[in-house]
């Protein structure tokens, strides 16, 4: 199926619902000390560059919204910070990265000093060594890790145990299977009530998949096909959208013969950041990466470029850039 390709010239210079309302107070000097130590955003156009814009001018707002106001300056629309949140990567973080620039991004938009984040590894068959993997990226940051196997619970109360978090990590592998394993266990209806009770949800790969009501997974190897989601979010999703040739054209092909609905093509190292169900930001630990729009029209796939933030290490900060 042939693709048609829309790269608009004139992108908006948001992502994500406008901030409306009169201008949210001031925030505390504690929470404006914590913001200096936070990333740096630069925009990213897509694959043609990236320039800093000057945000200056805002004011920082109080309460979730400041954290999220000290990195790129706008604060969400009213009501937004009191829905639950989904960070949905299309591949990096401690997965497959070096840079910790995703996970401390994920970490920053609890607002809390030491959130609880839970490691769910079914996708991987809760691998030893992913779970060995995820402590050691997390253990050295401002946070309480803990994990959830299912081949070994913890406790027979895991919807208490999950709804205890601050966030929830999901991680890469085989999204089929780990979906049928957690619906056997009650997980995704405990996932879904966590993220009403505003529970952050985040993954990379399956981790993305399994938020939207569609997904490209590659259940088998070398195979890519669609896969029903936990239907939070609306849409498709295909994660890995720069990391393998043949996501991407497999991606536009199902979208435009409508075996998939329109949705988002995401680069790996690039992650969705979601309000409730809207689209707030997208954030990207490598300058030129960033996630597509996609949808059809007249049969053919019409994809356009998102704008996104790319992530500096903090020493940006305090090299005062």
């Amino acid at each position: 199926m042939a693709s048609v390709y829309k790269r608009s010239a004139n992108r908006r210079r948001g992502v994500g619902p406008a901030s409306r309302g009169e201008e949210a107070e001031s925030a505390n000097d504690e929470i404006r000390k914590n913001a200096q130590k936070r990333p740096k955003l630069r925009e990213n156009h897509g694959k043609s560059g990236f320039f800093r814009p000057d945000f200056s001018f805002f004011i920082i707002p109080r309460s979730l919204g400041s954290a999220l106001s000290s990195l790129c300056g706008r604060s969400p629309a009213p009501g937004l910070e009191m829905r639950g949140q989904i960070i949905a990567l299309g591949g990096g973080g401690f997965s497959s990265e070096s840079s910790p620039v995703l996970d401390d991004y994920i970490l920053q938009q609890t607002g809390k000093d030491m959130p609880k984040i839970c490691f769910l590894p079914t996708a991987s068959g809760d691998a030893d060594s992913y779970i060995v993997r995820f402590y050691a990226a997390f253990s050295s940051r401002h946070c309480r890790p803990v994990h959830l196997s299912l081949f070994r619970p913890p406790t027979s109360d895991l919807e208490s145990f999950l709804l205890d978090c601050d966030v929830i990590y999901v991680g890469c592998g085989n999204a089929r299977n780990m979906l049928a394993v957690w619906k056997e266990w009650k997980i995704d209806k405990y996932l879904q009530r966590a993220w009403e009770n505003r529970v952050m949800l985040c993954g990379a790969g399956a981790g993305a998949i399994c938020w939207f009501t569609q997904g490209l997974a590659e259940s088998y190897p070398g195979t890519l096909a669609k896969m029903d989601g936990l239907k939070l979010l609306p849409g498709s999703v295909a994660p890995h959208y720069d990391g393998e040739w043949q996501r991407r054209p497999t991606f536009h092909e199902m979208i435009g013969n409508g075996t998939l609905a329109g949705g988002y093509g995401v680069d790996d190292g690039v992650a969705l950041h979601f309000f409730g169900t809207e689209l707030y930001r997208v954030v990207s630990s490598r300058p030129k990466a960033t996630a597509y729009r996609v949808s059809a029209e007249n049969r053919a796939a019409v994809e356009q470029p998102l704008k996104s933030y790319f992530l500096e290490e903090t020493s940006a900060l305090a090299e005062g850039e």
